[in-house]
């Protein structure tokens, strides 16, 4: 049976043992249930997994409670790799990862503030996995405050930071430890167009001098991605943008962040994850406006240090502050996804549009909104490298 269509086909014993564990009884009967897909998976428009909601009611001890379980697919590659669907255990997007995080007990004992779904089981075939887990869905249509992103920041700075503070950090092989080379094939043709200042589209994604500037970059990335490897290295979450990031209210009357989509997780310099959560979330979230970009940069960093500092990382600012600028310089600048999917042939466009929600021209105008302060981190980073 093809993967998907698993979904239909459900053996209520398999759902209902589901179901106990969500609900917390191991009396819970299912009175009926219903699956849809979950909109915004970029990976699964492009081949990686595919998300759906799965919800219902149950009888529990005579009264009838509704319940809501997120099940994910993960299909395994067929023939050469996707980009977003990968066999090798080192690629960026090795298949089973997200699989793997959630049954290697790692995401089990995360920092105060700062969480996975709980995943209520994982069931493996030749062609594919497929993941159980607690759905944590924010109200549709509520966007997060700049003040909320700090706070997000100061819950990965938690996370991460217990690394740095003395907890050893996982080397399990299926780790992701690199998202940058692993590009470089990909994006170095566009950047012999960019060089060339003659495509309306370059002039779009770079006004002004912007474009030299970031073929400045393009042309240092090997200087770039030397010092990033000397920067101190976390355990990282790797896709830590909007799309990824849920908040939830706790018994204690504060916030915390939930992260889902562990499919890219690794050791990464430390301020991956915040590089991630201020561009890729204005880049790609559609969430944080890009006029707010230079603002949401400094609450988080400045939430994102004070979090390493809370998980109890007593050690300078600048090891920091130089991992973040060369994270941001490197995979927003010369290895930028948009770099890729904005200069795609016209016959992907409908394709690339479905999946990125929007049009190839807004994806160029978001990019070209935060150069200027992704270039402007990469001349903070060859002044940090200059002094160091």
């Amino acid at each position: 049976m093809e993967l998907l269509g698993r979904l239909e086909e459900i053996d209520a014993a398999a759902l209902e043992s589901v179901v106990c564990r969500a609900l917390g009884s191991e009396t819970a009967r299912i009175e009926e249930w219903r699956s849809e897909p979950l909109g915004g998976g970029t990976g699964a428009a492009l081949g990686g997994g595919a998300p759906h909601r799965v919800t219902g009611s149950a009888r529990v001890d005579g009264a009838i409670r509704r319940w809501s379980i997120v099940v994910k697919v993960l299909r395994a590659p067929e023939g050469a790799a996707n980009q977003f669907n990968q066999p090798d255990i080192g690629g960026m997007f090795y298949w089973k990862r997200d699989a793997l995080a959630y049954s290697s007990g790692l995401l089990n004992a995360l920092p105060a503030g700062f969480a996975a779904p709980r995943c209520y089981g994982i069931d493996e075939w030749d062609d594919g996995i497929r993941l159980w887990l607690e759905d944590v869905a924010e109200p549709a249509g509520k966007p997060w405050s700049l003040a909320r992103y700090g706070e997000a920041a100061r819950h990965l700075g938690r996370f991460n930071g217990a690394y740095l503070a003395g907890q050893p950090t996982p080397d399990q092989p299926w780790l992701c430890r690199d998202v940058l080379r692993w590009r470089e094939p990909v994006v170095a043709p566009i950047w012999g167009r960019i060089a060339s200042l003659d495509d309306a589209r370059v002039r779009r994604a770079w006004p002004g001098s912007l474009a030299q500037r970031a073929l400045r970059v393009w042309n240092e990335r090997e200087f770039f991605l030397d010092a990033l490897e000397r920067v101190p290295r976390v355990f990282c979450h790797g896709d830590a943008d909007r799309r990824n990031l849920f908040a939830r209210d706790v018994a204690n009357g504060e916030t915390e962040t939930v992260a889902v989509d562990w499919e890219c997780t690794g050791l990464r310099a430390v301020g991956t994850d915040v590089a991630n959560l201020v561009f890729a979330s204005v880049l790609w979230a559609h969430d944080p406006d890009p006029a707010d970009v230079a603002t949401l940069d400094r609450l988080g960093f400045e939430g994102y240090l004070s979090g390493l500092r809370e998980a109890g990382w007593t050690g300078p600012d600048d090891p920091v502050r130089l991992g973040y600028a060369l994270t941001v310089a490197l995979q927003f600048g010369a290895f930028a996804g948009s770099v890729v999917v904005g200069f795609v042939d016209e016959a992907e466009r409908p394709r690339i549009e479905a999946a990125f929600a929007g049009s190839l021209e807004d994806i160029l105008d978001r990019h070209a909104a935060i150069q200027p302060l992704v270039l402007d981190l990469a001349d903070e980073a060859r002044a940090l490298l200059a002094f160091s």
